[in-house]
């Protein structure tokens, strides 16, 4: 879960002014400014445009792409930020910001030149997210998903997801020192001029990833994204591939070395057409073993038409699957060049796929006002431009152009005349269409500073909202709490009842594991497993009652942990927050079996509802929640 839009931050740095002779304003020194107070210099400034300032001091430090503001050094601690109005021309605010900070973690992904990393505990920086994108520049280009970094950076964090650097200063590999403790730790008390305040104490330990990999990781020395993503074809996104372990008699995936791959090809049921449209699957399962990372197997396609097969064919490809030290998680299959030549429908299967964890919100469901309206009109432009670069489509625009090259997946074939937007699904025309009614709105109109994640504190329950992809929420909007821009209402969260690859095999075994089944009062239950019923839980020092027969357990990637499911595949809960939840002002709830579905059903969240509750969430980045979707029977 924890999908997240990005949000840029525009904050800018800047000196100024005052009165040298009657009342008539001047541009001061910056050793002048240093002993202003904010206040005073927002005084003096605000009888200034933004080329006046330029022409006292040159344009400054904008990391932020925007024209709203630029940063300037103000001695060799601090900066001063300036924030600009809408139009990019009045001072809006300014702050005192320090020069730079800095955190140490682990790198999880890498993509080409960039990489995210999640910061360890204790830095200033995780009160607004665990997760961090970063350059890999100088010796940490070479580095490897699992290396230690720490990272320097100036200005402002951007609240998207992972979270983004205003001016990264400087990235280098660390290794551990002998106590084990990380060289030159980084304290808590170091506080950016946006940051928020330290994380509370509710927040909670997270369950540790197990040290030993399951066995198609270890094989093709891949990180858990090749199963936690969705794969889009690069320069056509209608293509879809997912990679999942094929379990052996056991129902066992960790151990598991057989891959299998799953392409799809098709507009989506959302999209309202009565035209026959014809939907491509394929399918194929590769035997991995350690080190290799190329095989040459066999990809079944089956070709339907209103559902019914009219094609079918078998064809010989070789497939390229992603290791850590590639850089970009990409997987290729091409069609081996000795086996003759293949129906253009089964071709148009062949090429390179890649995860688009930052662009994928904008195709999967309908997007809402509350989560996109603090989002300036270029960062808008660009998100519904992204939707037409994942289809191929080419840009005239030589900055729209040069961003869309950046991305490892973009491969620009279409040319803009003959690209038509009937050939987009109902999702995003909609959310093309919601981008375009905010980019035309005055920014003060659509109340966007009010909604900028900047001026929100981070949640109590912030923590557990990137635990898992699958998070829990109940509340009752009847006691909600106006609060201007968003409720606050009185609920509870859950996450899923999990246990660890060491009480799974004592279970399998015949064994008793003890479980944690309520965070908040800390209720150990007994876990037990019989082979022919499966699993039953029950309270400790009890008499347990039959196994029900429908619980069963799945290995998650994303977490490193099994949970358990029942009946239909519903997922077993516990509570872990009970307390204040802050939903934003037009934010939506609907539920349905799967996401487009539950979204296209979506209704604002509003205080005469009596429950809301979901399975899916979404949020602003500091926890004030944007969507609630319930997803299932």
């Amino acid at each position: 879960m924890k999908k997240r839009m990005k949000r840029w931050l525009i904050f800018v740095s800047v000196m100024v002014l005052l009165s040298g002779c009657g009342s008539r304003k001047r541009i001061i020194s910056l050793e002048e400014a240093q002993s202003m107070t904010e206040e005073q210099i927002k005084d003096i400034l605000s009888g200034f445009t933004k080329e006046e300032i330029q022409a006292a001091w040159g344009e400054g430090v904008d990391p932020f792409f925007g024209v709203y503001g630029e940063v300037f050094q103000l001695d060799g601690v601090r900066t001063l930020i300036l924030y600009y109005e809408s139009d990019g021309q009045t001072v809006q605010d300014v702050a005192f910001g320090e020069n730079s900070w800095s955190f140490v973690g682990t790198i999880r992904e890498i993509h080409g030149a960039g990489a995210v990393v999640e910061v360890d505990e204790g830095f200033q920086i995780r009160s607004s997210g665990d997760q961090v994108s970063v350059s890999l520049e100088g010796d940490a280009a070479r580095a490897r998903v699992g290396d230690r970094v720490r990272v320097t950076y100036s200005g402002t964090v951007m609240e998207t997801y992972p979270l983004q650097l205003g001016n990264q200063t400087s990235i280098e590999l660390i290794e551990k020192e002998a106590d084990g403790e990380l060289p030159g730790e980084n304290t808590a008390s170091q506080v950016t001029a946006e940051s928020p305040g330290e994380e509370t104490a509710s927040t909670q330990e997270a369950e540790k990833e197990p040290e030993e990999k399951p066995v198609i990781m270890q094989n093709l020395n891949a990180d858990k994204t090749l199963f936690t993503e969705t794969f889009y074809k690069a320069g056509d996104m209608n293509y879809r591939m997912q990679a999942y372990a094929e379990p052996g008699e056991d129902g066992d995936s960790f151990r598991a070395s057989v891959l299998r791959l799953s392409y799809t090809e098709g507009r989506p049921h959302f999209m309202e057409t009565d035209e026959d449209t014809l939907e491509l699957n394929a399918d194929t399962a590769i035997e991995t073993v350690p080190g290799q990372n190329v095989y040459e197997t066999e990809l079944t396609v089956y070709a339907y038409n209103k559902g019914e097969i009219i094609f079918e064919s078998v064809c010989a490809v070789t497939v390229t699957l992603p290791r850590n030290e590639d850089g970009d998680c990409m997987v290729s299959v091409s069609q081996r060049e000795d086996k003759g030549k293949l129906p253009e429908e089964v071709q148009a299967i062949f090429g390179e796929y890649y995860p688009m964890q930052e662009e994928r919100g904008l195709f999967e469901r309908y997007l809402c006002r509350a989560e996109l309206c603090a989002c300036p009109a270029e960062e808008l432009r660009l998100m519904r431009n992204t939707i037409y670069a994942a289809h191929g489509r080419k840009f005239k625009d030589p900055v729209l152009a040069e961003y869309m090259e950046k991305k490892p997946w973009y491969r620009g074939s279409r040319e803009p005349e003959s690209f038509s937007d009937d050939e987009l699904t109902k999702i995003e025309r909609e959310n093309i269409r919601l981008m375009q009614e905010l980019e035309s709105e005055p920014y003060d109109e659509r109340n966007g500073a009010a909604y900028s994640p900047e001026n929100f504190e981070p949640v109590p329950y912030l923590s557990f909202l990137s635990k898992n992809e699958q998070t829990g929420l109940s509340a009752n909007m009847e006691q909600a709490v106006d609060k201007g821009v968003y409720y606050q209402v009185r609920g509870t969260l859950f996450l899923p009842v999990t246990f660890t690859r060491g009480q799974w095999e004592e279970v399998k075994n015949g064994g008793k594991a003890e479980i944690c089944t309520n965070e908040l009062t800390g209720e150990m239950d007994i876990l037990e497993y019989d082979q022919e019923k499966g699993y039953r839980i029950y309270t400790k020092g009890t008499i347990p009652d039959d196994f029900p027969s429908d619980i069963r357990s799945y290995y998650n990637d994303f977490t490193g942990l099994y949970e358990l499911y029942q009946a239909s595949d519903d997922t077993i809960m516990k509570p872990v927050y009970e307390g204040d939840l802050f939903i934003l002002k037009g934010a939506v709830c609907g539920g349905m079996v799967n996401l487009a579905s539950a979204s296209e059903l979506q209704e604002e969240i509003m205080p005469k509802m009596q429950e809301v509750s979901g399975n899916c969430l979404y949020h602003n980045g500091k926890g004030y929640f944007t969507a609630v979707y319930y997803l299932g029977d």
